[in-house]
């Protein structure tokens, strides 16, 4: 008799340090973080949305590691919009 396995979980990616806004644009999902200059995505869902967008923004850090420099970021003023 075979044992049962347990099911695996996902390995969820760390959060991102930028506050992101989910948006329905028409049939899609659109997400941006207004901090970081070219933080956009897309998805199906607001959810798929998000972790489009969580995803880019890494890339993006990383990348700026990587040449060292550092993430051009956008003034929000008081409102923080």
């Amino acid at each position: 008799m075979k044992k049962r396995e347990k099911p695996r979980m996902k390995a969820r990616a760390p959060k991102t340090p930028y506050k992101i806004i989910v948006r329905k644009d028409g049939e899609w999902w659109m997400a941006y973080a207004p901090r970081l200059v070219g933080a956009v995505s897309q998805g199906r869902t607001a959810a798929e949305a998000r972790r489009n967008c969580e995803s880019a923004i890494r890339d993006m850090l990383e990348i700026y590691r990587g040449r060292g420099q550092k993430p051009v970021h956008r003034s929000l003023g008081k409102s923080g919009k």
